[in-house]
């Protein structure tokens, strides 16, 4: 991992996408909070140079906060990228699954009976 911090590919280093990567990566070997720390110092360190770097940014953010069940955190990135969809008129659709996802998994874990009436 520390090799790709520095040395990614094709990409260059200050590419969100190389940093989404990362961090998901540290994400499937369980290291959650790495993932998330991970992304908020890339964000830090190399900003948004646009709206696009922006979005990435957000989504990963807001998963991040999700898998650590941090619902409140991940809310309001999902919220932000709702924002910003809706502003530009484009991909709302995909900006509400996932803010309904992140509102709902509170929900769905504490009553995991409601998933079943509901179907």
């Amino acid at each position: 991992m520390k090799y790709y911090e520095h040395h990614p590919s094709v990409y260059y280093v200050s590419s969100p996408m190389v940093h989404e990567i990362i961090s998901a990566a540290y994400n499937k070997m369980g290291k959650k909070t790495e993932a998330t720390n991970y992304m908020l110092n890339a964000l830090h360190q190399y900003p948004p140079r646009g709206t696009q770097d922006s979005l990435t940014y957000l989504h990963r953010l807001g998963n991040a906060f999700r898998e650590q069940k941090e619902f409140n955190k991940s809310e309001n990135y999902f919220k932000q990228i709702y924002a910003i969809s809706y502003r530009l008129h484009k991909d709302e659709d995909y900006a509400n699954i996932n803010l309904g996802h992140v509102i709902w998994m509170p929900v769905s874990l504490q009553k995991p009976d409601i998933i079943s009436t509901r179907a």
